[in-house]
């Protein structure tokens, strides 16, 4: 009995030492690609995006961007979803993962790349 006491005592200890994970710490969110690609700065650019969520819980969650007021997508009673979005934008978005009391649980972001930086110049031709 003194043995096992040895090995529980120290193992009780670090599990105290460990602080509880908190629902926000313990979800995912992720969107692929998280990248889209416009042919010149400034310009819209158009991508499909799929997210995928996960939580230890289930429950109700929604999926919001940064540049809208209301959620792209729902789900009710459930611990994990995917989801596809058809994305236009000129600039970057934050998306993030928001249960029902509107706390945020997950982030994660798609950034804006252009193909060409500065927007082409005419060059006319002179004769004389």
């Amino acid at each position: 009995m003194a043995k096992f006491s040895q090995i529980l005592k120290p193992l009780l200890i670090l599990l105290t030492a460990i602080a509880p994970a908190t629902a926000a710490e313990l979800a995912q969110l992720s969107v692929t690609p998280d990248k889209c690609v416009a042919l010149r700065k400034g310009q819209t650019c158009y991508q499909k995006l799929r997210f995928q969520f996960s939580t230890i819980n289930k429950g109700n969650y929604c999926l919001i961007a940064s540049n809208q007021s209301k959620p792209l997508h729902c789900w009710t009673t459930t611990a994990g979803g995917k989801f596809i979005h058809q994305h236009a934008s000129d600039s970057a978005v934050d998306f993030a993962l928001i249960n029902e009391q509107r706390v945020t649980l997950a982030t994660t972001a798609v950034s804006i790349a252009w193909v060409y930086k500065k927007s082409r110049k005419r060059s006319r031709w002179r004769l004389f």
